[in-house]
């Protein structure tokens, strides 16, 4: 007999989750949008208790718009744990983070909004939440960590640099896979943190895995600090800036081996560039580093 999982989505997310779910005999779901093609209050408790009245299970993304006020994505992510209470769901994962601002004093607008949802759903309501915390996706290596074309016809990598540390990432089709072992085994997850991690990369490493894979290119680090990303025009840039410097200088005990016993088979950098070598090759040849501002 199939369970019922209801999940409440960012847009990044979607795909990731609907084919994973899809692959499963165990799930009849049904996705919500968090982002702003929703079609739903997500601050009616009400209508969202509704659609959670038969959910054995909930996962909830919240989407962080970063031209919006970071109350806005708190309140929704507030009223939908008020719904899953209401509603009596049993096994409720969240997409959540530390707080940025709490841990090392600046604000990261996606990563304390989560937070505080977190903290809203686990301490005041007191349900038994499974956090799930995503790292970055390689998928920026297509726009804000874009390679970029030099007058000289060499290539560079801007990776913020904050120290030493690795930086976890993950392949985003990768997600939804690691994501269904915790669905489908509530009793060993519930109340703990999962930190997911593909890979853990410094723009050292990925210079020399881009030179490996994609000669006869030549790529060279441009060493940024956070304050020049922090100073672009770019929307977020200054969320995503300070998210970088909360990585680089935060353990987040997030595991690798931890991660490949919910999917073995979960990309490196190494194996998803593999699979993107051309759209980020037409990436890189397109953003000219004229067109960086740091």
């Amino acid at each position: 007999m199939q369970r019922e999982l209801v999940l409440f989505l960012s847009p990044e997310l979607v795909n990731t989750l609907k084919d994973a779910v899809e692959r499963s005999d165990s799930w009849h779901s049904t996705i919500y949008s968090t982002g702003p093609q929703r079609q739903q209050s997500l601050r009616d408790v009400e209508g969202l208790t509704s659609l959670l009245r038969n959910a054995d299970t909930c996962f909830i993304a919240t989407h962080t718009d970063f031209t919006q006020d970071a109350c806005i994505e708190v309140e929704e992510g507030m009223a939908l744990g008020s719904a899953c209470k209401k509603a009596g769901v049993k096994n409720i994962v969240l997409s959540s983070h530390i707080s940025c601002e709490k841990t090392i004093g600046i604000p990261a607008k996606h990563y304390d909004a989560k937070a505080e949802i977190y903290t809203y759903m686990r301490h005041k309501l007191e349900l038994p939440v499974t956090m799930v915390n995503i790292p970055p996706t390689f998928d920026l290596f297509f726009n804000f960590l874009c390679p970029s074309t030099t007058t000289n016809g060499s290539y560079q990598v801007v990776f913020p640099c904050v120290g030493p540390a690795p930086i976890d990432f993950i392949a985003s089709e990768d997600i939804g896979k690691c994501l269904l072992p915790v669905f489908e085994h509530p009793e060993v997850f519930r109340c703990k943190t999962v930190a997911l991690c593909g890979d853990k990369l410094t723009g050292k490493m990925v210079v020399s895995i881009l030179n490996q894979e994609l000669a006869p290119m030549y790529f060279r680090e441009r060493q940024v600090t956070t304050q020049d990303v922090r100073d672009r025009s770019a929307v977020g840039a200054i969320d995503m800036a300070n998210m970088f410097e909360f990585l680089g200088r935060t353990d987040l005990k997030s595991s690798l081996s931890g991660t490949k016993e919910l999917y073995p088979l979960v990309k490196s950098f190494k194996s998803w560039l593999a699979d993107n070598k051309v759209l980020l090759v037409e990436a890189t040849l397109s953003n000219l580093s004229d067109n960086i501002s740091t």
